[in-house]
């Protein structure tokens, strides 16, 4: 699964590194929101069986 702080992390690392350090992007996430997946992601071929959502 991806998680909503997972994609925000990657995010913030990743422009940067992509953009030459020209692009720093910004999340305004309100505490009071929590972590929650934002997708689920199928194995690759002969890896194990993939998660299931509750």
């Amino acid at each position: 699964m991806v998680f909503l702080t997972e994609l925000e992390t990657y995010v913030q690392r990743t422009v940067p590194i992509l953009t030459d350090g020209s692009q720093h992007p910004v999340v305004a996430k309100p505490r009071t929101v929590p972590d929650y997946a934002l997708a689920l992601l199928e194995p690759a071929a002969g890896a194990g069986k993939a998660e299931t959502l509750p």
